[in-house]
């Protein structure tokens, strides 16, 4: 969720995986994208809104637009794992 200084404006992302902004002075909610994972954190800037989703990607959005400016893509640190012989804990 980001909220503009004058608390006027709120972006906010999460697990249904839309982007939102809503005008706190008059209630009305618009999408501006829907990503392809849900949304962990989102930052605009200038003309952009990046996005971080639960596959560890970085995604720009134009504002104004619904298309993807750049990636840049993430990768998962959990590369093995296995399951304990007393089914209790998970060894990543």
């Amino acid at each position: 969720m980001w909220v503009d200084d004058d608390f006027t404006r709120v972006i906010s992302g999460g697990k249904d995986k839309l982007g939102l902004e809503t005008d706190l002075n008059t209630g009305v909610t618009q999408t501006l994208f829907e990503d392809d994972a849900p949304i962990l954190s989102i930052l605009p800037v200038r003309d952009e809104i990046f996005v971080s989703n639960v596959t560890s990607t970085v995604k720009s959005y134009s504002k104004g637009s619904s298309s993807v400016n750049r990636t840049i893509p993430g990768r998962s640190e959990i590369r093995k794992w296995k399951v304990s012989d007393d089914k209790r804990h998970i060894i990543a």
